[in-house]
C-alpha cells in the first residue's frame, strides 16, 4: 500500500492512498475494505449496482473511491479536508478474493500544521535587570509551534547560537499542535548591554509555504562605571582666548546612566555632564569631572587643564608677524 505526497500533509488538504495486490490465476476480486486504525471507514464491492458504504460517517463526505472490477489489481481512496488529530492514523486496505486466503496491506501518514503557528513567540529573562558577569537565562515560549514540532533556534545579533540551550515540547489541548519552551544560559558582559537576542521557530518539515516565526529581547545589562570619563571641549581644544564662552563635556560608560560632578579651581562643584565656562583671567586652570552610578563604589575622575591666552598679546604677536 502506498500514499501520495509527503509524510507530513497540510491540514485541510487531501491525500490519496493506493492499494496494490497480485491475485493468483483464477482468483477474482470480491471486496475492498479501507480501515482507519481498526475502524472500517469505506467498503467497495465488485458489482455494477453497488454503492460504496461508509460505516464511519465522519469521513463519508470526504472520501472518494475508485471503481472496482473483478480483475482490478489496485484501487485508491482519496481523503479530502484532512483533520487533525482525527485523521492521523494508520490506514490499511483488506483485499477479499475468491481465494481462501485474504490479503492485507497498510500505510500511515501524519499531518503538517506548521502553517497554523501563531506569531506569539515571546522571550523573558530570569531577571528584569541583568548584572554584568553574572549567570542568567533567557526563556523562549511559543504556545503553538505546529505539527510536527518546529525547531527553536537562538541568535545573538545575527550570529546563531549552537550550544547552551534546551528545548521542550508538549502537546496542546487540541491534541494536534505542540507548544515549545527553550531556555538559553547566558553570562552577559558590560559590552552586551543593548544586544538583541532572537528566538526563531523554524518548520520541521519540507511543505511548501511554511514560514518561520520569531521573538526578540534586548538585554538591559547593569554595570558600574569602569574607568575615568572622557572630557572634550566644544572648541576642539583646551586652549582658549580670554573671554571666550565654551563648554566642557564629560562622558562615561555605565548602566544605570552615570551622574557627574565637576570640581573647579575656585573649589566650587557643579553637577551634570556639561560645564559652561567664560574665563576672563589668563593662565592655566584645572577642571576635574567625576563619574559614578549606583553600582560604582568609588567615582572615577578625569582632569583637564584649560589654558586661557591674553587676547591683546595674541593680536600684538599677529601684527608683529605681519610687519616682518
Amino acid at each position: 500500500m502506498t500514499k501520495s505526497g509527503q509524510t507530513y500533509i497540510r491540514a485541510g488538504s487531501q491525500t490519496t492512498l493506493t492499494c496494490r495486490w497480485t491475485s493468483p490465476t483464477g482468483d477474482d476480486l470480491l471486496r475492498i475494505n479501507w480501515r482507519q486504525g481498526s475502524t472500517v471507514i469505506a467498503t467497495s464491492v465488485v458489482t455494477s449496482s453497488f454503492t460504496p458504504q461508509y460505516p464511519d460517517t465522519s469521513v463519508k463526505d470526504r472520501v472518494t473511491l475508485d471503481t472496482l472490477t473483478s480483475t482490478s489489481t489496485n484501487t485508491s481512496i482519496t481523503l479530502t479536508g484532512l483533520q487533525c488529530p482525527g485523521d492521523i492514523a494508520e490506514y490499511s486496505c483488506e483485499v477479499f478474493t475468491t481465494a481462501l486466503q485474504d490479503s492485507f496491506g497498510s500505510a500511515s501518514f501524519n499531518l503538517n500544521l506548521f502553517s497554523l503557528v501563531e506569531n506569539n513567540v515571546t522571550i523573558t529573562s530570569s531577571s528584569s535587570q541583568l548584572q554584568a558577569d553574572q549567570n542568567a537565562s533567557l526563556t523562549c515560549t511559543a504556545s503553538n509551534i505546529g505539527r510536527p514540532p518546529g525547531i527553536m533556534k537562538w541568535y545573538k545579533g545575527s550570529q546563531e547560537i549552537t550550544t547552551g540551550f534546551t528545548q521542550q515540547t508538549s502537546i496542546n489541548s487540541d491534541g494536534c499542535t505542540y507548544n515549545g519552551v527553550s531556555s538559553l544560559s547566558i553570562t552577559p558582559t558590560y559590552q552586551d548591554n543593548g544586544v538583541m537576542y532572537t528566538c526563531v521557530v523554524e518548520p520541521n518539515s519540507t511543505v511548501i509555504g511554511d514560514s518561520s516565526k520569531q521573538g526578540t529581547y534586548t538585554l538591559d545589562v547593569q554595570y558600574p562605571v569602569r574607568q575615568g570619563p572622557r572630557v572634550t571641549s566644544s572648541t576642539g581644544t583646551f586652549t582658549v582666548e580670554q573671554g571666550t564662552t565654551f563648554t566642557l563635556n564629560c562622558q562615561a560608560s555605565g548602566n544605570p546612566i552615570p551622574s557627574y560632578v565637576w570640581t573647579s579651581p575656585d573649589n566650587t562643584n557643579s553637577t551634570g555632564s556639561q560645564l559652561i565656562l567664560t574665563l576672563t583671567n589668563t593662565g592655566t586652570f584645572l577642571y576635574t569631572c567625576f563619574a559614578t552610578n549606583s553600582l560604582t563604589t568609588t567615582p572615577f575622575s578625569t582632569g583637564v587643564t584649560v589654558t586661557v591666552q591674553d587676547l591683546n598679546n595674541r593680536e600684538m604677536f599677529h601684527n608683529l608677524v605681519f610687519w616682518v
